[in-house]
């Protein structure tokens, strides 16, 4: 037995240790030897969820550098193509994990969401593994908000309306929730009620906060009907951000091993509506991808 515990106690010091030489080196921006780095952590103790969604988020970056050549070769479709895939595997594999942690499932329908631009079918991915994550903590005003950001990129405002509604339910006095909440009102032409929700937002924040002058021009530009006006983002202050225009032309078909795991929990409107209490106490989420 202590043979037995010196060896389990081994390997998974050998794989903090390879993953802390992983971290170091993307702070290095070392792009290579932070991907085999992660590769060697994985393979020595494969048990670790954050060695995954590290890995994943690894391969994302990879793929957008990629994708950021002024000519897109062959060759480079096909390093997307199979760093995308790769990332959507280590999300899935995240999940296997603990499938019935909202994080996991949030960090694969963020992925889902980060491909949107590369690939077809990602939206539809994005918005099933949201919900998931959503079902299993219904009462995480982010993760709704996160939901309705989804809903809001690939065009569905009605759709964003009720899940942001849900969002300042869960946490009244969340922003970051009104703030979104105020841009959906706009997209559906509810001008009035969007100016009622940003009004919330100033009540929220201190006068002092860079926030408290961004959410302030938003109330101008409501009130002036400006209804195209995008105002700038503040720290805290996230809106949810129209679909990206496709960054591949023509975009990625994902195989089928690309569909989310089954989900352990099936959401039903009457579970989404009653799991909702405005008991939690979580900080703004700040989320530099779109849709956030």
């Amino acid at each position: 037995l202590s043979a037995l515990f010196l060896y389990r106690a081994s390997v998974v010091m050998a794989a903090e240790y390879t993953f802390k030489r992983a971290v170091d080196a993307l702070n290095r921006n070392e792009a290579t030897q932070t991907y085999d780095l992660l590769q060697r952590a994985i393979n020595i103790n494969p048990t670790v969820d954050r060695y995954h969604a590290t890995y994943a988020q690894v391969n994302l970056a990879l793929a957008n550098s990629i994708a950021g050549n002024e000519e897109i070769t062959d060759t480079d479709r096909q390093n997307i193509a199979q760093l995308i895939q790769q990332a959507i595997r280590e999300g899935k594999s995240t999940v296997a994990l603990n499938v019935f942690r909202a994080a996991n499932w949030e960090l694969l329908a963020r992925i889902y969401q980060a491909i949107i631009p590369f690939a077809q079918g990602a939206d539809a991915f994005a918005l099933q593994t949201m919900s998931q994550a959503v079902a299993l903590d219904p009462i995480n005003p982010n993760l709704r908000i996160a939901h309705g950001g989804i809903l809001y990129g690939v065009g569905d405002f009605d759709g964003s309306v009720r899940v942001y509604e849900l969002a300042v339910i869960a946490k009244p006095d969340h922003p970051n929730g009104h703030y979104n909440l105020a841009f959906a009102l706009r997209e559906v032409g509810k001008i009035e009620l969007a100016i009622d929700q940003m009004t919330i937002v100033l009540g929220l924040l201190d006068r002092s906060s860079p926030d408290y002058d961004v959410a302030r021009q938003a109330l101008e530009d409501l009130e002036a009907l400006r209804a195209t006006a995008v105002p700038p983002v503040g720290q805290n202050l996230t809106p949810p951000q129209p679909g990206e225009e496709p960054i591949l032309e023509p975009p990625l078909d994902l195989p089928e091993e690309s569909e989310p795991p089954e989900p352990p929990v099936t959401p039903t409107p009457d579970e989404d509506d009653e799991g909702v209490t405005g008991t939690p106490s979580v900080s703004p989420e700040v989320t530099p991808t779109p849709a956030s």
